[in-house]
């Protein structure tokens, strides 16, 4: 059983909200969705499916909030929406709709931009869409009729519009979901419609803390509740409660997604730079499913690669580094397709190597600035999804490490220096949030030490086994130490972003 709608963060929750969880799960439930009513709660919301999956969230800004909030910040909100469902963890887009209580806070053209801007995310980011409508389903209707449709759909939450409604929006291919009264002894619009939807496109919901089903009215509701619900349900339709509550579970998860893994096999991710840090990236993406990997690095293995870079041992020296990590993941899964590319990323070659359309997600894990500007440049342009290294090198304390937009990066010189070359170069706005994830270091970066076997030769001494016309240690102005205990939890963080947002993704 999955609750498809349930405010759980509701301040109603606050004084027992671990025992409500708990008696869910004892109840029977598989999964609880829990939609945003407004931004406040978004980002608070993306955390809880990280603490528990079974927990789902989507995000949006329900019509009874609209009085709430300033009218010319609604492009603001709808912009910040689409960035967070741009980094993945929501599976819907809503709670949203039109509400007719709230037109005297919230005029209808309001209501309905919002609503409009809603359903192109949706269509985008390919979620489908938490629908409230109260007392408004003629303008509803209106709108539905001349508005593109998001081809993951729409489910029509706690419906209670009647039969002749619900043939409308079941011609339009809307799903419906039940609460609380159908199981009401006056209920009577609700149950017309309940007969007249398809089998296929039913789900059930609680809407806690609110519409509390039959025998707890005036109650507060909570998940715990849907098997009241679900019973009600199958007394309308005449058919085994049990059954019923397995063919609405399905339905739910083709609608919201239960398909995490299946998403990750298909996926095709290139990793650019596979040396300490892309190395690890690599191995965690094809150790958690990815089934498809693009590695890209033109450099072979040196001597000094060995205290960080996983490839690298006394035997591997001298040896293509995408080669080696190619056949790596190959012997971890022999199913997975794994090509390696010796070439080193530069704009001469970007067409080549990061066409438009070949990849799901790109991640940077270069270290020569040029090439990372670049390829940071396009993936931005071509609007694909980018995961980068910034700074692991002079760090001593992996627990420093951070994960955020490129934009609200600090303590780091280096993403400082990529945010403004980036926007001086290429006009990128690094001042906003630019889509770019970062992984990076709040440590203070340690100033490298001079080596004494570095006297024999009169200073550092580049023993690299072949030459790299486009990146050398000779042009380096510094050569920074680094740990293998930082540069791998730096790439592990990298490939923890791309699995959660490939697994969360439609």
């Amino acid at each position: 059983m999955i609750d498809t709608h349930c405010h759980l963060d509701a301040s109603r929750f606050d004084p027992d909200r671990d025992s409500v969880v708990a008696r869910a799960w004892a109840a029977g439930l598989h999964g609880i969705l829990i939609p945003a009513v407004g931004p406040d709660t978004w980002e608070p919301l993306l955390a809880l499916p990280r603490k528990d999956a079974r927990i789902q969230v989507g995000l949006g800004i329900h019509p009874q909030f609209l009085p709430d909030l300033p009218a010319e910040d609604d492009g603001a909100h709808l912009e910040r929406l689409d960035a967070l469902l741009s980094q993945g963890g929501a599976v819907a887009v809503g709670e949203c709709g039109l509400d007719g209580p709230s037109l005297p806070g919230a005029p209808l053209e309001r209501q309905l931009a919002v609503l409009r801007g809603h359903l192109a995310l949706a269509r985008k980011h390919g979620l489908p869409v938490l629908m409230h409508c109260h007392r408004l389903h003629p303008a509803m209707m209106e709108f539905l009729k001349a508005e593109p449709w998001p081809e993951a759909g729409i489910l029509m939450h706690s419906y209670s519009g009647g039969a002749e409604l619900a043939r409308f929006y079941i011609q339009k291919g809307c799903h419906f979901s039940f609460a609380g009264p159908v199981t009401w002894a006056e209920a009577r619009k609700p149950l017309d419609a309940l007969r007249v939807i398809p089998a296929d496109r039913l789900v059930a919901e609680t809407d806690s803390p609110d519409q509390a089903p039959t025998p707890f009215r005036g109650q507060r509701s909570e998940p715990g509740y849907l098997p009241h619900i679900l019973a009600g349900m199958a007394h309308v339709l005449g058919e085994p409660v049990e059954a019923l509550a397995q063919r609405t579970t399905e339905t739910a998860r083709r609608l919201l997604g239960d398909n995490a893994m299946e998403r990750l096999a298909n996926a095709h991710v290139v990793v650019f730079g596979l040396g300490g840090v892309g190395s690890f990236t690599a191995e965690g993406l094809v150790r958690s499913g990815v089934g498809r990997l693009t590695l890209v690095d033109h450099d072979d293995v040196c001597v000094t690669n060995t205290n960080r870079q996983l490839h690298a041992t006394v035997k591997s020296v001298g040896k293509s580094k995408a080669e080696l990590m190619a056949q790596r993941c190959q012997d971890i899964n022999p199913q997975a397709k794994v090509e390696a590319l010796r070439e080193f990323y530069r704009e001469e070659l970007a067409e080549t190597l990061l066409p438009a359309g070949r990849y799901d997600f790109v991640v940077d894990a270069i270290d020569n600035v040029k090439a990372k500007l670049h390829l940071l440049h396009r993936c931005v342009t071509l609007g694909l999804p980018v995961v980068s290294s910034m700074g692991a090198a002079g760090r001593l304390d992996p627990t420093a490490i951070r994960v955020e937009d490129l934009s609200e990066t600090h303590m780091d010189p280096f993403a400082k220096d990529i945010r403004k070359l980036l926007k001086r170069k290429y006009g990128v706005e690094t001042e906003r949030h630019t889509g770019i994830t970062a992984v990076y270091s709040i440590e203070t970066r340690r100033q490298p030490v001079p080596l004494n076997y570095d006297d024999a030769t009169d200073g550092f001494l580049c023993v690299c086994p072949q030459d790299n016309e486009f990146h050398t240690c000779d042009h380096r102005t510094q050569i920074d130490g680094s740990v293998a205990f930082v540069t791998s939890a730096f790439g592990m963080n990298a490939a923890g972003v791309v699995v959660r947002r490939l697994a969360s993704t439609r």
